[in-house]
């Protein structure tokens, strides 16, 4: 599996003031961009070097119903 080139936590670092002007024209509440999404939990979750099971829907409709 190749690993991540750029992280979302990089991606966003100057991202403060885009965020800003988008909540300005918008009149959206939050102001602070990094109370908004966790950038560093995104890419922990997305970085991982194995797969997790994330949805069950497939499984629940052939029957596996226990956890």
């Amino acid at each position: 599996m190749a690993s991540m080139s750029c992280s979302l936590q990089d991606q966003m670092a100057a991202d403060a003031e885009k965020w800003r002007k988008i909540v300005g024209r918008h009149n959206f509440v939050e102001i602070d961009l990094a109370q908004l999404v966790s950038r560093w939990h995104t890419d922990a979750d997305l970085g991982r070097p194995i797969e997790v099971v994330t949805d069950m829907s497939k499984s629940r409709k052939l029957g596996f119903l226990d956890y």
